[in-house]
C-alpha cells in the first residue's frame, strides 16, 4: 500500500514538473543566425496578450449590482450562488494584424460561459482547470471596442459529473461560490493559435522534446512550420530547434541544450523562457512563452530522486479553497506577493523544499513562485471520499 502511495504522489508531482518544465540544433550556422533573432519579425499581435484582470461589474441573473476585483471573490464563499453569476467589462480591442482573440480563464467556477455585445459566443463545463475561448464573432476585430461578459453556473445548478464541482463532502468548509478566481487575459494570434504546450526535459541526454497543440484553422491552405527557442530571463536566445513542419495539429519537436541550461533544484532554482513560434508562408501566426526548468523527478523503489540524486521532500500543504473562507482571505488569498513572503520564503526559511496544494490548484501565480524560488510542488485535484466526475469531464479538464 506504502508503495502505490508513494507512486501516486509521484504521479502528482509530475504534474506540476510538466507545467514548468520544458530542440536539435540544424547546424551551428542556424544557431548563429537564431541567436540575432530580435523577435522584431513577429507580427505585432501574433502572441501578444491583453490582462483583463480589475474591476469587472457583477450580478445575478444579469442584473448587474456590483463591482468585483478579479481574480476575486464575488460572493460569501460559504454559500452556492442563488442563480447564474455574471461578469461584465467594456474592452477596447489593440490594433493590429492579429484575426482571432481567444479569452484565457485560468480559474472560472463553474462551467463558464462567453458572451460578446449580448450574443452567445461558447460555453463550457469545468472551471477548476484552465479554459481557451476562441472569440468568433465579427464584432471582435483590431481596434474594435466590445462588451465582454462571463456567466457562471451555481454549484447547485452544475451537472453532477462535472470534474469540477467541489466533493460533496467538503462542501461544508471549502469555497462553494461562484467566481473568476484567476487571471483573465486575451490571447491575440492568427487563425491558427498553439493551443498547448508540454516540455519533456531528457536530463541525461540534455535535450528537450516538446509536445504542441494548433487548433483555430481547420484548413491548411499555406506550409506551416514551429520553431522552439530557450531563452534567459533577459531574453539571450541560448538554444533554438530547427525549422519543424506544423502540417498536422499536433506533434512534437526536439531541441539539443548544448548543455546551456543548468539545472533546476529547491537549492539552486534556474529558470528559462521557452519560445514557440508557429509560421505560415513564413508570418507568424502565434507564439507562446512559458518558463522552463530542466530538471528529472521520478521515484525509485520507495524514493524520490531529482536530477538523479536523492531527495527527502520536507513541508507543508496549503488547501488554498479551503482557506477562502477565512476572513482576511478576500485579499490576501489572491495576492501573490503576501502569499510569497508568508508561504513561500517562509518555509524555505524553516528548510522546507516542498509545497502541497491540496483538493485543488492554486493561482497560477503562486505556482511560478514555487518555482522561481525553489519548492516542488504537489496539485491535486479536488478529489475527497470518491470522485462523482464521469471519465469524459476528466479529459476534458487536462492540466496545461
Amino acid at each position: 500500500m506504502k508503495h502505490e502511495e508513494t507512486k501516486l504522489a509521484c504521479l502528482a508531482l509530475n504534474f506540476r514538473i510538466l507545467h514548468s518544465s520544458f530542440f536539435v540544433l540544424h547546424s551551428a550556422l542556424l544557431f548563429l543566425l537564431a541567436a540575432q533573432i530580435s523577435f522584431a519579425e513577429v507580427s505585432k499581435n501574433a502572441g501578444d496578450e491583453l490582462s483583463l484582470n480589475g474591476e469587472w461589474e457583477t450580478g445575478i441573473e444579469r442584473n448587474y449590482t456590483n463591482r468585483t476585483p478579479v481574480p476575486g471573490l464575488a460572493q460569501n464563499p460559504g454559500e452556492m450562488s442563488p442563480g447564474t453569476l455574471w461578469y461584465r467589462r467594456t474592452v477596447q480591442l489593440p490594433e493590429g494584424n492579429w484575426t482571432t482573440a481567444t479569452l484565457r480563464l485560468k480559474g472560472a467556477r463553474f462551467a463558464p460561459a462567453v458572451y460578446v455585445n449580448g450574443e452567445k459566443i461558447s460555453e463550457s463545463e469545468g472551471g477548476m482547470a484552465p479554459i481557451e475561448f476562441p472569440l468568433r464573432s465579427r464584432q471582435v476585430a483590431p481596434g474594435k471596442t466590445i462588451q465582454l461578459e462571463i456567466a457562471l453556473k451555481s454549484l447547485r445548478d452544475l451537472a453532477p459529473l462535472d470534474a469540477s464541482a467541489v466533493p460533496v463532502a467538503d462542501r461544508w468548509r471549502s469555497d462553494i461560490s461562484s467566481s473568476l478566481w484567476d487571471d483573465v487575459t486575451l490571447h491575440f494570434s492568427g487563425d491558427a493559435r498553439i493551443s498547448r504546450v508540454i516540455p519533456k526535459p531528457d536530463f541525461s541526454r540534455d535535450r528537450v522534446s516538446v509536445s504542441w497543440e494548433i487548433s483555430g484553422d481547420e484548413k491548411i491552405s499555406a506550409p506551416r512550420t514551429m520553431q522552439i527557442f530557450v531563452l534567459d530571463l533577459s531574453g539571450k536566445i541560448l538554444a533554438s530547434s530547427e525549422l519543424a513542419s506544423a502540417k498536422e495539429n499536433q506533434g512534437a519537436t526536439e531541441l539539443n541544450l548544448n548543455h546551456a541550461c543548468k539545472p533546476w533544484s529547491p537549492d539552486a532554482p534556474n529558470l528559462y523562457k521557452l519560445k514557440v513560434v508557429l509560421s505560415e508562408n513564413g508570418r507568424t501566426q502565434d507564439s507562446r512563452e512559458i518558463s522552463f526548468g530542466l530538471r528529472d523527478f521520478h521515484a525509485e523503489g520507495l524514493r524520490f530522486s531529482l536530477n538523479h540524486e536523492p531527495i527527502q521532500l520536507r513541508g507543508g500543504s496549503v488547501v488554498w479553497h479551503r482557506w477562502l473562507r477565512d476572513p482576511e482571505a478576500k485579499t490576501l488569498a489572491f495576492d501573490p506577493v503576501w502569499f510569497e513572503k508568508n508561504i513561500v520564503l517562509r518555509l524555505k526559511g524553516y528548510g522546507a523544499n516542498f509545497l502541497r496544494f491540496h483538493l485543488g490548484l492554486p493561482p497560477e501565480s503562486f505556482l511560478d513562485l514555487c518555482d522561481r524560488d525553489g519548492l516542488c510542488v504537489q496539485m491535486e485535484w479536488p478529489f475527497f471520499h470518491g470522485v462523482k466526475a464521469s471519465s469524459d469531464s476528466m479529459k476534458k479538464r487536462p492540466l496545461h
